[in-house]
Parts: structure tokens; C-alpha cells; sequence
């Protein structure tokens, strides 16, 4: 794996920017040759940023990929980092641990329910709990331990392709059986 962080998504302030910068920041000052990604066409928005911080070196913006290059760069990442602080529905957690790829991600409510123990939780907006947790995951992930080696990936993957998810949404929007 070529990078130790990698990030997708949309620059807003739901996203917790600061916090996924100031936990660039803290990873680069601790980590030898520490190196991220970020993926998306995000780099006009936060390039600024990351050379504030003195991340230049340390930072890579891939601009806008296929869907087939995300899950590549996902695989070429030690782990993802989720530092939103609430989501609708966080997708890009699925592809991650489809591509093998450890999420580290604030423990927010709709995250559990939908992936359990495929995630590595730090406590909602809890800055340095989750910065320890992203750490600790890399320097596991640079050991060659990848805590998703040892899950049911492929029932991850049945629990949550197209059809069984369209399934589920269309059984959801049934009108409810005759009260008994």
C-alpha cells in the first residue's frame, strides 16, 4: 500500500474538514514518510489548507477518478478516514471495506446499524480519540495486520449489494399487514 490515509467526499463543513486536517497534521509529525490521498476534485478547496499546515510534501490529490480508480486507490491505502460528523447514507465506508481498506470514523448513529465491526470507532467528535484511532490503525496496517483479514467480507458484500439493498428499501416502503 502506497498511501497511509486516503479521503473522499464533498467540502463541507459536515465532512469535518478541520478535524481530518489537523489529523494530517498530527499523523505527518509522528509517522515517518507519511503519505494521504485525497480523492475528487477537491484540490482548488483545500490545496490552501494543507500548505498552511505544511502538508504540501506529505498530501496528493488525485482529481476526479472512475469508479474503478477510487477502489484501486482505496486498495493502494493503508486506511480511510471518516472524520464526517453525521451522513445520510455513507457509501463510501462500504467500498472501503469491499476494497480491504480499515475505515477509522467518528461514531456517529447510522454508522453501526448499517456496518458493526467493520468499522474502527472513536467516540463522536472526539478529536484526539480518533487521531489515536487513525494512528493506531496505520502503524497495525504497516505491521501487515489488517483487522478486516478476519471478517466475513463476503457476507459484508451479500448483506450489502444493489439487490439486496433495493430488497430491503422496497419491503420498508410495503404498507403494513392487517393489525392482528
Amino acid at each position: 500500500r502506497v498511501y497511509d490515509a486516503v479521503w473522499i467526499g464533498r467540502v463541507h463543513r459536515q465532512k469535518g474538514i478541520e478535524d481530518l486536517l489537523a489529523t494530517l497534521e498530527l499523523l505527518a509529525r509522528r509517522l515517518p514518510d507519511f503519505r494521504a490521498l485525497f480523492i475528487g476534485n477537491v484540490r482548488d478547496a483545500l490545496a490552501p489548507g494543507i500548505a498552511a499546515r505544511g502538508l504540501g510534501t506529505r498530501v496528493e490529490f488525485s482529481g476526479f477518478v472512475s469508479e474503478e480508480e477510487k477502489i484501486r486507490l482505496f486498495k493502494a491505502s493503508r486506511v480511510f478516514l471518516m472524520p464526517s460528523k453525521h451522513e445520510g447514507s455513507p457509501r463510501v465506508i462500504g467500498e472501503s471495506i469491499i476494497a480491504e481498506t480499515p475505515v477509522v470514523a467518528y461514531d456517529v448513529p447510522n454508522y453501526r446499524p448499517l456496518f458493526g465491526d467493520f468499522v474502527r470507532y472513536a467516540p463522536a467528535f472526539d478529536l484526539a480519540a480518533f487521531q489515536q484511532v487513525a494512528e493506531r490503525e496505520i502503524l497495525r496496517m504497516r505491521g501487515g495486520v489488517n483487522y478486516l483479514e478476519g471478517m466475513d467480507l463476503a457476507q459484508f458484500k451479500r448483506e450489502n449489494c444493489w439487490e439486496t439493498t433495493q430488497a430491503k428499501f422496497l419491503r420498508a416502503l410495503e404498507p403494513p399487514g392487517p393489525a392482528t
